[in-house]
């Protein structure tokens, strides 16, 4: 009977207790339910969500942080994105070339392109050339990078970012060649690091870059000859006699126009370094000075007013590069037409001497008697060979030729140029680098490059502002 009355007591006290924990478990949840409601009006939600899943109530102290915080401009932006699954915009140098500007183009080669060059910022440059012949032609253009030994370290570190970027607008290319030094611009240096491309299966390097070097300079003879039958068959200029200049000097007492005034006055233009005329003829007398014409398109106009029945004498400006860098030469002329008499021949004779003085001084003399003694490679070969006796034959700076096709392609674009408003040009029409009276500088990049793989040049150059390689 004990045991019983025990046994009913303790059960009794498990009931007890187990209703006093129920009492006191669902006390404890209406307790923590009241509190979350206090902290779903007062607090934030994140927080209060997260001490509800735990069942914890928020410490007084964290409720007072999380609540005196106001939340950012900055965070408030990155809620925003993140709300709408956007990603932050991040920045992209190598995407930023809408400021990419055309330098230069033209048909001169790496010589003409080395001028567009600067040795304290970088270029960009595309190269096209173009070798062999028939079913043999190979054509291949080269992207070149070409970062100045000036240029400061930060804007060559960014400009390097836009390489990339570049090479992408300006269109697809065989090859890329990098340099750090402008002089660097030459055959010499770059034909060796493309040869490869044009190499035949089993062929030596070296003899193929020997090959390349002969192909170069041939494709520089056919785009000067190219260039200078487009000038002759686009650009009519005046010369003086059909501009009237001969007929304008003071009259004789016979009536007769002082023909002596015109030459002179025609001479000391061509003796000018960048004057109106560059090239003038006189018939050969004695004690006067009979002008026959004067013209401003240098020797290939010059060509077109010799007379094969005639003897005349006269002065030729050549000059070499533009602007700081221009050489200028004046070459003394002696034609004795093929077809000239035996008296025309001998009386011209007698005066030659007198006619030199008239013009001298100058730096050579060449006289043919016909149209190849007076072509253009040769007077670059007598002015070369002048030029070393004189030691002048060697550019100091970067040891390339001075006297070369392109640098005298380019003084005649300068002297075009210059001369414009004097014969009334309406555009001032570009010789050699531009080659068409266009401003390529207004062109934009793309298209400059399609015109490069197309032929209309062989080379152009663009750069980015330091702004923007900044």
């Amino acid at each position: 009977n004990s045991n019983n009355s025990n046994n009913s007591n303790n059960s009794n006290n498990s009931n007890n207790n187990s209703s006093i924990n129920n009492n006191s478990s669902s006390s404890i949840v209406e307790m923590s339910g009241s509190n979350s409601a206090a902290v779903e009006k007062e607090g934030p939600t994140s927080y209060r969500k997260q001490q509800a899943a735990y069942g914890r109530k928020p410490a007084k102290l964290n409720m007072d942080a999380w609540e005196s915080k106001e939340p950012s401009l900055e965070s408030s932006m990155i809620a925003a994105v993140a709300a709408t699954k956007l990603k932050a915009p991040t920045r992209n140098r190598r995407a930023s070339i809408s400021s990419l500007k055309t330098i230069g183009a033209g048909t001169g080669g790496l010589d003409e392109l080395r001028a567009a060059l600067d040795s304290s910022s970088v270029r960009f440059a595309l190269i096209r050339l173009d070798f062999g012949s028939g079913v043999f032609a190979s054509t291949k253009i080269i992207f070149l990078h070409s970062v100045g030994e000036d240029t400061p370290p930060l804007i060559r570190a960014r400009a390097t970012a836009h390489k990339f970027a570049v090479q992408t607008e300006v269109g697809q290319s065989h090859a890329a060649v990098g340099i750090e030094k402008v002089t660097d611009c030459t055959a010499d240096v770059i034909l060796p690091r493309v040869a490869h491309l044009f190499a035949s299966e089993g062929a030596e390097l070296g003899r193929t870059v020997t090959k390349l070097k002969e192909e170069y300079a041939e494709m520089l003879k056919r785009a000067l000859e190219a260039g200078l039958e487009k000038r002759g068959r686009t650009r009519m200029r005046g010369t003086a006699k059909t501009m009237g200049l001969l007929d304008k000097g003071p009259k004789n007492p016979n009536g007769t126009i002082n023909t002596d005034f015109s030459a002179k006055i025609a001479l000391s233009h061509v003796r000018e370094q960048v004057g109106p005329f560059n090239w003038l003829l006189m018939k050969p007398n004695r004690g006067v000075m009979e002008l026959i014409d004067a013209g401003s398109l240098s020797l290939a106009e010059l060509t077109q007013h010799l007379d094969p029945k005639e003897v005349s004498y006269g002065m030729l400006r050549m000059g070499f590069g533009s602007g700081l860098f221009r050489r200028t030469k004046w070459v003394g002329i002696w034609w004795n037409g093929p077809h000239a008499s035996a008296m025309t021949r001998g009386k011209a004779a007698g005066a030659k001497e007198e006619c030199y003085r008239r013009i001298s001084p100058y730096n050579l003399t060449i006289e043919a008697s016909e149209l190849e003694e007076i072509s253009l490679e040769r007077v670059l070969f007598e002015v070369r060979r002048a030029s070393v006796i004189d030691g002048d034959g060697i550019d100091s700076a970067g040891g390339s030729q001075p006297f070369s096709a392109e640098a005298f392609e380019e003084a005649l674009a300068e002297e075009v140029s210059a001369s414009s408003a004097f014969f009334g040009d309406t555009g001032g029409e570009a010789v050699g680098g531009g080659g068409g009276g266009e401003d390529v500088t207004e062109q934009r990049p793309a298209q400059i490059a399609k015109e490069v793989v197309a032929g209309l040049y062989n080379w152009a150059c663009f750069g980015l502002p330091d702004a923007a390689n900044g």
